[in-house]
C-alpha cells in the first residue's frame, strides 16, 4: 500500500476557515464568539480545526493578549459518558498554560476553586472547603473563563459533541448563552449524520441555533473539481479524478483512502475502505492497533504499554509502523486514530474474545491506577468492565461513578441509575457490591432531579417503591413524597393520597431524619393546596415545629418560608416577616440564604419598603458574586432587586442589572416577571419604544396560566392604556382605550371568594378604569363593577393597604373631578403617599390629579403647588410621563410652574445625575446608541455586533432609560448633539461580519 499523505493545502474550505478566523478576531477584540462546526463523518472537521489553530497562532499583532487554547474531545463511552470529560481536558490545558496562581485567582472564591479541583486534579485546592453542587459546576467554569478572559484570549475547543455526556451538553448551553467573558472563542464540532431527532445533542443544538450570536459552519462535500484538486495535492502532480469523486462521494477522508489503494483494488464496502490502511499493516502492528482501538480514539502511551503483553520495544516498533501508515498519529502523551471512523471499524472488527480480553486489561490497569490515586474516571472504568463482560466489576464501578457524578448533573445521575438497574439482575450479590438496595439508588437519583426531568422522575419513584421493602418506612415515605412533587411539577394527573400515605408512615416517629422529612411533606401539601380550609395554618405551624425538632437548619428555614409565604398570601406581611426573622440567624447554605433574602425583599416590596429591599438584595447579590454563586443562586435575588429599584425610584440600577438578569433567568415565569417590571418602568417613564421592546419578552402563555403574572400584566397594561387615555386626541379614541382596559379587568371576576394578595395593587387602576368608563360613557358589566368594589373593600391589616384604598377611593370620586369630594379624596391620597411608600410614580400622579381637581374646582392658585411638585420630580426617578402631564395641564390652564424643567430631548439630561448621560452607558450600550444613530434596526445591529436582536432590544431599552430619550429618533438626536464623543465611540464598533 502506498503511503499517501494528506494534501498540503486544505481544499474547498476557504469560506469556512474565514468564518472561524473572523470569530477569532471578534473574540480578540473583546466580543465573545461561539462557532458550531458540523458535518458528516470524514468531511474534514478535524482538518479545518487544525488549519484554523495554525492560522490563529500566526495572527498575533503587537500588543495582543496571549492566546490560550484549551482543547477537549468527547469520547464514546456508551450511553452515559464521563461527566465533563472534554471540559476536564480543556481546563487542564488552561491550568497548564496560566499556572496555579493565576488559575486560583481567576476562581475568585474557595468554593469555586474546590469545585474546579474536582475537574482538574492537578490543581491545588483550599483545605477543608466542600465543592459546590450540580449547579455550581457550570458557574465555576464560567467564572474561571470570565476572569481569565480579561487578560488572556481564550480559544476553547470541544470536539465530537455527538459523544458528549449530559453534563457537557448542559454546560455548553450555559457557556453559549450566559458567558460574559471578554476575549473568548468557543468552538464546537459534531458529526451531523450521527445526530437524529432522538439524539440528546439535538435539542441543545436547536437552542444554540436560536441564539443569533452563535455562528454555524456546515461542511459540505467537495465538488468534483475540488476532489481533483485534493487528489493532485496528495499525489504531487496531475491526478486522474475519473470516478474518484463518485466513489468517494466528495468526502475528503475517503478521497485519501481511495488514493492509498493499490491500482486495481476496489473495496466492496465502506467498512473495507476505512479498514484498508489497517489491513495492510504487519500482523504485529495490527495487534497493537486492535488493542489501541479498545482504548478509544485516544489512548495514553503508559496505559497502552501496561495493557499490551508485548515488550516496550515491540510496542514501539508496532506503533511506528501504524503511524507511518497513517492509521495512528502521535498526540500529546499518547496516540490517537487519525480518524474516528477507523477506530470504530477496528473495534467493531474485534473478535468477541478479543474485545472482552482487551477491555478487561484496560479495566485492570485503570483500576490499579485509580487505587494508586491517579485521576481515573469511574465511568470509563465501568465502560471497560461492561465490555469485558464482567457485570460484578461493572456494577461496582458504575456505583462509584454514580456516587461521584451526582454532585455534578442530574441527567448523568439518572442515566447511571439506569445502568445500575440493568446490571443488578446479573450480579447475585448486587446489594452487597453496591452497598445499598436498588430502591436507594432510585431514591438518590430522585433527590438529584431537575424540574425538566420530572416525567422521568415519576417512573424512577415508581421503580423505587416497587423495590423498597415495607419496613423501610423513611425511604418509602421519601419516594412517595418525590413522586407527588414530580406530578405537581409535571402538571400531570396527581394523586393526593401519596402525601397522606407518606405522612402516615412517619407519624409518631421521633427520629430526626423522619421529623425533617415529615415537615417537608406537611408543608408541601399546604403549598400545593392539597389541604384547604382552616387547618392550613395549623398544619404549617406543625411543619415548623417538626423542622425545629429535627435539628436541621435547612429544614427549619424551608418550613419557616412555607409558613411565611402562607401569611404573605393572606396579606399578613408583618406576621410573615416575623416568622421569617426567626430563622434569619440560622447557619444556612447559599441556596437557603438566597431564598430567605428573596422572601425578605418580596415582603419589603409589598410593604413599600424599597430601600430595605434594595439594601438586602445588593448585600445578598454581592455575597453570591463574591462566592462565585451568582449564576446558580442569584436569579431570584437579582429579579427582586430590579423590582425594588424600579418601585423605589432608582431605574438606573434596574437597567444596569437587566442584561445580566436576563442571562440568569431560565424560567418563563421569571422572565415574564422581569419583563413586566421593566415594561411598567418604561410606561411611567414616558418611553413607548421601551414598552414595546420589553413587553415582547413576556410569554403570553405564562400570562394566561400563572395567576400572579396575569394580575401583574393586567395592572401594567391597565395603567399604560389609561395613560394613553390622557394623551388621546379624540373622545372616540379615549372610549376605545377605556373599553380595552375593562376587557382586561374581567380577570377579577374569576375570584368568587377572597382575592389573592397579588390582586390588591390592582385596586387603584381598576377604580381608575371604572371612573374613566363613567366619564366617557363606556358601560361597565355588573359582575366587573362588583368585583372592583369587592377588591377595594377587602380589609387588610397592613399599612400600604391604606395607600391602595386611598388611591382607589380618589379615582372613584373623580367621575366629576371638580367636586369637593374629589378634591378631598386626592388630598387624602397625597397625604397617605407622603407618609407611606408606594411605587415611586404614585405620589407624583396623586399630586397631578389633585392639581387637576383643584383647577376643575376653580382654585387655580392652590393647584400650582401639587402640579409643580409633580412636574419637578427629578427625571432620573422614572416618572417623566406624570411630569409631562403636569406641565401640559398647567399650559392648557394658562399657568406658569416656577422652576419647572424645560421640555425637550433628554427631558432633564442625564438620568444618572451627571452632565452627560453617555458616561452612564456601558461600552456595549454606547455601541448600540451609535448604531441606532446610524438608523440601523435591531436585527441589523445584532448582525453588526454578533448578538441576537433580543439582546439588542435589552440594550436599546437600557440606553433609552439612561439617556432620557424615548424614541430612536430622539436617541439619534441626543447622540448627534454630543459630536465631540461620537468619533471615539464609533471607532469601537466592529466591522460587519465577512
Amino acid at each position: 500500500m502506498s503511503q499517501v499523505a494528506s494534501s498540503a493545502k486544505m481544499v474547498g474550505r476557504d469560506a469556512e476557515l474565514a468564518t472561524l478566523l473572523g470569530a477569532f478576531d471578534q473574540a480578540r477584540d473583546g466580543h465573545p464568539a461561539t462557532v458550531v462546526v458540523r458535518g458528516e463523518a470524514g468531511i474534514g472537521k478535524t482538518r479545518l480545526l487544525h488549519e484554523f489553530l495554525e492560522r490563529a497562532d500566526r495572527r498575533a499583532r503587537p500588543g495582543d493578549l496571549p492566546v490560550i487554547v484549551g482543547r477537549g474531545q468527547c469520547v464514546d463511552l456508551g450511553p452515559v459518558g464521563a461527566p465533563f470529560a472534554p471540559m476536564r481536558r480543556v481546563l487542564r490545558d488552561v491550568w497548564s498554560a496560566v499556572g496555579q496562581e493565576s488559575f486560583a485567582m481567576a476562581a475568585r472564591s474557595p468554593v469555586i476553586m474546590a469545585t474546579l479541583g474536582t475537574l482538574v486534579p492537578e490543581a491545588d485546592v483550599p483545605d477543608g472547603v466542600v465543592p459546590g453542587g450540580p449547579d455550581v459546576v457550570a458557574e465555576a467554569i464560567e467564572t474561571l473563563i470570565e476572569s481569565l478572559s480579561v487578560e488572556h484570549h481564550l480559544v476553547l475547543v470541544l470536539e465530537d459533541l455527538h459523544w458528549a455526556d449530559p453534563s457537557t451538553l448542559a454546560l455548553l448551553k450555559t457557556l453559549a448563552t450566559t458567558l460574559r467573558g471578554e476575549h473568548v472563542m468557543l468552538l464546537v464540532t459534531y458529526r451531523s449524520d450521527d445526530v437524529d431527532r432522538f439524539h440528546p445533542l439535538r435539542p441543545v443544538i436547536a437552542e444554540l441555533e436560536r441564539n443569533r450570536g452563535v455562528v454555524r459552519v456546515d461542511l459540505a462535500r467537495l465538488t468534483p473539481r475540488q476532489v481533483e484538486e485534493q487528489a493532485s495535492g496528495i499525489t504531487g502532480g496531475a491526478a486522474s479524478a475519473v470516478d474518484l469523486a463518485e466513489r468517494s462521494g466528495g468526502i475528503p477522508f475517503l478521497v485519501e483512502e481511495l488514493l492509498g489503494l493499490q491500482e486495481g483494488e476496489l473495496p466492496e464496502t465502506l467498512r473495507d475502505l476505512v479498514l484498508s490502511r489497517y489491513e495492510r499493516l504487519p500482523d504485529s502492528a495490527k495487534g497493537i492497533v486492535r488493542v489501541a482501538a479498545a482504548g478509544g480514539v485516544h489512548v495514553e502511551h503508559d496505559v497502552l504499554l501496561e495493557v499490551c503483553t508485548e515488550s516496550a520495544d515491540e510496542v514501539d516498533d508496532a506503533l511506528r509502523e501504524a503511524i507511518d501508515a497513517r492509521v495512528l498519529v502521535g498526540l500529546g502523551d499518547g496516540y490517537a486514530f487519525r480518524h474516528a471512523l477507523t477506530q470504530e471499524a477496528v473495534h467493531d472488527d474485534l473478535l468477541a474474545s478479543e474485545r472482552a480480553r482487551f477491555h478487561a486489561a484496560y479495566g485492570s490497569v485503570l483500576e490499579q491506577r485509580r487505587q494508586r490515586g491517579d485521576a481515573v474516571d469511574a465511568t470509563e472504568l465501568a465502560y471497560h468492565w461492561k465490555l469485558a463482560r464482567d457485570p460484578r466489576r461493572a456494577l461496582a464501578a458504575t456505583v462509584m461513578a454514580f456516587d461521584e457524578t451526582k454532585v455534578h448533573e442530574a441527567g448523568t445521575t439518572f442515566q447511571l441509575a439506569e445502568e445500575i438497574a440493568d446490571l443488578w439482575p446479573q450480579v447475585p450479590d448486587a446489594q452487597a457490591v453496591a452497598g445499598r438496595g436498588l430502591w436507594k439508588v432510585y431514591l438518590q437519583a430522585c433527590s438529584s432531579l431537575d424540574t425538566p426531568l420530572t416525567a422521568r422522575g415519576i417512573r424512577f419513584a415508581d421503580e423505587g417503591l416497587a423495590h423498597c421493602p415495607p419496613e423501610e418506612r423513611h425511604d418509602r415515605a421519601h419516594l412517595l413524597f418525590h413522586k407527588r412533587m414530580f406530578q405537581y411539577e409535571d402538571g400531570t394527573l396527581s394523586d393526593p393520597a401519596l402525601l397522606r400515605e407518606a405522612e402516615e408512615l412517619l407519624t409518631g416517629s421521633n427520629d430526626p431524619s423522619d421529623l425533617g422529612l415529615l415537615s417537608r411533606i406537611i408543608g408541601s401539601g399546604v403549598s400545593i393546596l392539597e389541604r384547604t380550609g382552616a387547618d392550613q395554618e395549623a398544619r404549617l405551624d406543625l411543619a415548623l415545629d417538626l423542622a425545629e425538632r429535627s435539628g436541621s437548619a435547612a429544614k427549619l428555614a424551608e418550613a419557616a418560608l412555607q409558613r411565611a409565604s402562607y401569611l404573605m398570601q393572606q396579606a399578613r406581611m408583618p406576621e410573615a416577616l416575623e416568622v421569617q426573622s426567626g430563622v434569619a440567624d440560622v447557619d444556612l447554605d447559599p441556596y437557603h440564604q438566597a431564598r430567605l433574602a428573596t422572601f425578605d425583599m418580596s415582603c419589603h416590596i409589598f410593604l413599600g419598603h424599597y430601600d430595605l429591599a434594595i439594601a438586602r438584595g445588593e448585600e445578598m447579590l454581592g455575597r453570591l458574586r463574591g462566592a462565585g454563586l451568582e449564576r446558580s443562586r442569584g436569579m431570584s435575588v437579582a429579579t427582586n432587586l430590579m423590582e425594588a429599584a424600579i418601585g423605589g425610584g432608582r431605574p438606573a440600577l434596574a437597567l444596569d442589572l437587566l442584561p445580566r438578569t436576563l442571562q440568569l433567568v431560565k424560567s418563563p415565569v421569571w422572565l415574564s416577571y422581569v419583563a413586566r417590571c421593566v415594561t411598567a418602568l418604561h410606561a411611567w417613564d414616558d418611553n413607548p419604544e421601551g414598552v414595546a421592546e420589553m413587553s415582547q419578552l413576556g410569554a403570553p402563555e405564562v400570562r394566561r396560566v400563572d395567576l400572579e403574572e396575569r394580575a401583574g400584566w393586567v395592572l401594567v397594561d391597565t395603567e399604560r392604556l389609561l395613560g394613553k387615555v390622557v394623551d388621546a386626541s379624540t373622545e372616540e379614541d379615549r372610549a376605545a382605550l377605556v373599553a380595552t382596559t375593562l376587557k382586561d379587568l374581567e380577570f377579577l371576576t374569576a375570584f368568587e371568594d377572597d382575592l389573592s394578595y397579588f390582586t390588591l395593587p390592582l385596586a387603584p387602576a381598576a377604580a381608575r378604569a371604572v371612573a374613566a368608563a363613567h366619564r366617557h360613557g363606556v358601560p361597565v358589566e355588573a359582575t366587573l363593577a362588583a368585583a372592583v368594589e369587592r377588591l377595594i373593600a377587602t380589609p387588610r391589616d397592613y399599612p400600604i393597604a391604606g395607600v391602595w384604598r386611598a388611591l382607589a377611593h380618589a379615582e372613584l370620586t373623580s367621575v366629576d373631578p371638580g367636586t369637593p369630594e374629589a378634591v378631598a379624596a386626592w388630598r387624602t391620597a397625597v397625604a397617605e403617599l407622603e407618609s407611606l411608600s408606594g411605587p415611586v410614580w404614585y405620589l407624583p400622579y396623586a399630586n397631578y390629579r389633585l392639581g387637576e381637581a383643584l383647577i376643575a374646582a376653580g382654585d387655580r392658585e392652590a393647584a400650582l403647588v401639587p402640579l409643580r411638585t409633580a412636574a419637578e420630580v427629578p427625571p432620573d426617578r422614572g416618572v417623566r410621563i406624570v411630569s409631562r402631564w403636569a406641565r401640559e395641564l398647567a399650559e392648557r390652564a394658562g399657568m406658569v410652574l416656577p422652576g419647572a424643567a424645560p421640555r425637550g430631548v433628554g427631558d432633564g439630561g442625564n438620568r444618572h445625575g451627571g452632565e452627560d448621560g453617555l458616561e452612564s452607558l456601558t461600552a456595549r450600550e454606547k455601541q448600540v446608541l451609535a448604531l441606532v444613530a446610524e438608523g440601523l434596526s435591531n436585527p441589523e445591529i445584532g448582525k453588526r455586533l454578533f448578538i441576537s436582536p433580543k439582546t439588542v432590544s435589552v440594550h436599546v431599552s437600557a440606553m433609552f432609560g439612561k439617556t432620557g430619550t424615548r424614541t430612536r429618533s430622539e436617541a439619534a438626536a441626543y447622540y448627534a448633539s454630543r459630536a465631540t464623543t461620537r468619533e471615539a465611540e464609533t471607532s469601537t464598533v466592529p466591522s460587519p461580519a465577512s
